[in-house]
């Protein structure tokens, strides 16, 4: 798994409420044909079957995130959401763990592994979604909480 920077969205203008559901997703600057939820892209990674588009809506009410798989040739192959109600997913930090996962990050001490796995019998590819409840035996989740505390400490202030 390896972060690319070659993904951008739409920009909407006038009111939130007339935004549509998907935006238009372009690469190198060019429509893909493809438009996908969320407004704002939080992570972009380029993988085996293709690439792995993190979006949020940049909305303080739907704080949530859309995890979008696109084949080589942009067309949507699995997509999962991460959304509860009265909870907060704004994506803080992220990280490849394998060829095919990542952690995520987010509020004080709350982490996902977000994996991509094959659907049964070669048909396609689905989205895990791990909580991770104990990360305290893991250097790299507890740096970045410490990174968190001390980002949101100078803020407070």
């Amino acid at each position: 798994m390896r972060s690319t920077q070659s993904f951008s969205l739409e920009k909407h203008s006038g009111p939130y409420e007339k935004w549509p559901r998907e935006t238009r997703l372009f690469f190198d600057g060019e429509f893909t044909g493809t438009s996908i939820p969320g407004f704002i892209i939080e992570a972009q990674y380029e993988l085996g079957p293709g690439y792995l588009i993190i979006t949020s809506q940049d909305c303080p009410f739907e704080e949530s995130n859309d995890f979008v798989l696109l084949d080589r040739q942009f067309r949507r192959i699995a997509h999962r959401q991460l959304l509860v109600w009265y909870e907060t997913f704004l994506l803080n930090a992220h990280w490849p763990v394998a060829d095919d996962a990542l952690v995520l990050h987010y509020h004080e001490t709350l982490f996902f592994k977000l994996s991509v796995k094959r659907r049964f019998f070669g048909r396609g590819y689905r989205f895990g979604l791990r909580h991770i409840r104990r990360f305290e035996n893991d250097a790299r989740m507890k740096e970045s909480v410490r990174q968190l505390r001390e980002r949101l400490s100078r803020t407070a202030r």
